[in-house]
């Protein structure tokens, strides 16, 4: 049994951390009474900003089933480390790890676990199972998406800049065959929530992260339902997160224009906007005459990619312009070149979740 706050929450080449735990006092109470030394050998367990994501802390859960602090600790990479903390439980049942919010200093678990996993005699295998989904692992193969702008069609009719929005679903051949075109996500668990992005000069200094917005699965693991940002701050409609309901039944956004003036990602300029998701090619005829230009911007191949991470539910309603990516990037595919309407594959990133083990040992 796991006690979880019911708020909404918010790693060294190989290197050793010291840290010291929740241990003393009542806390070595009970049938299991006496300190014993944890150490965790993880990976992927990536750095977090203290200031805007908070920091880790382990917990044991002891015979009776409660949560015990283990001690908080800092990441410095998201390679292979050991971390040695003191636990105040010598035979607990289980570990884990969460995520605690930017000043959380109480003695409550977050709901926000990160990895953990039971003990079998002195050891434990560390997934992200159980933590940030509900004890089954992400979805392999999500699925495809096309390339829309469903904010500006009634206006100026289909197609309209088309090139200019990222929306999760597919033209058919769903491979369950029924009928659906919808995504496939494994639910996120408590504490957590998936955002979508489109990602301007990926893995590049500079890179560019447009969100366009927090969603969850439904029950069939379909993301049968809009995200929290409607069609988005940047689609021209005044009203983005409520305008066309009856259209807007999956994830996603357009990026047409700036009604409200708001500042767009990394400082670009109002002049980029539509996004050219695509990347521009002039057209021009067959004596090189040029009929249609591109704006220099997006002149040349596709810039962007698209990304989907794993964010803890605290940010839910964080404003989309300021937001800013967690490290936990479960999907991505390039938009690549094609028109519109061709599939964009959604890739699984597993090599990108955290991993680990822990051992319980005799401890002073």
């Amino acid at each position: 049994m796991v006690f979880r706050k019911s708020s909404a929450p918010a790693g060294m080449a190989l290197a050793l951390l010291a840290l010291t735990g929740g241990c003393g006092g009542e806390d070595g109470v009970g049938p299991d009474q006496g300190t014993s030394v944890l150490t965790l050998e993880v990976e992927k367990l990536s750095p977090v900003d203290p200031v805007t994501e908070g920091g880790y802390q382990a917990w044991v859960v002891d015979q009776s089933g409660a949560p015990r602090s283990a001690g908080r600790f800092t990441s410095t990479t998201s390679g292979a480390q050991t971390i040695v903390l003191t636990s105040p439980v010598s035979n607990p049942s289980e570990v884990y790890v969460t995520l605690e919010g930017p000043g959380d200093g109480d003695d409550t678990p977050d709901q926000a676990q990160i990895l953990g996993g039971r003990f079998q005699g002195s050891q434990a295998e560390l997934s992200y199972m159980s933590r940030l989904t509900p004890g089954v692992p992400f979805v392999e193969a999500p699925g495809t998406h096309v390339l829309f702008t469903p904010s500006d069609n009634n206006e100026v009719g289909y197609p309209s800049n088309e090139d200019s929005g990222m929306w999760l679903f597919s033209f058919g051949d769903d491979p369950d065959d029924d009928g659906a075109f919808w995504l496939d996500f494994t639910p996120a668990d408590f504490g957590w929530i998936y955002e979508g992005w489109l990602v301007m000069d990926y893995g590049q200094p500079g890179a560019v992260w447009f969100s366009y917005g927090k969603f969850q699965a439904d029950s069939d693991k379909k993301a049968s339902a809009k995200d929290d940002t409607g069609v988005g701050p940047f689609s021209g409609q005044l009203d983005y997160v409520n305008a066309l309901p009856e259209e807007i039944v999956m994830p996603g956004d357009d990026w047409v224009s700036n009604p409200h003036g708001y500042p767009l990602p990394g400082g670009l300029p109002e002049s980029v906007l539509p996004l050219d998701l695509n990347g521009c090619k002039d057209v021009v005829d067959r004596e090189g005459n040029v009929l249609l230009a591109c704006r220099d911007f997006w002149r040349g191949p596709s810039r962007f990619t698209h990304v989907i991470t794993i964010e803890p539910i605290r940010d839910l309603g964080e404003q989309p312009w300021l937001a800013e990516p967690f490290y936990l990037e479960v999907y991505s595919n390039p938009i690549g070149e094609g028109d519109p309407a061709t599939k964009r594959t959604l890739v699984y990133h597993p090599e990108n979740l955290p991993v680990g083990t822990a051992r319980i040992t005799p401890g002073g």
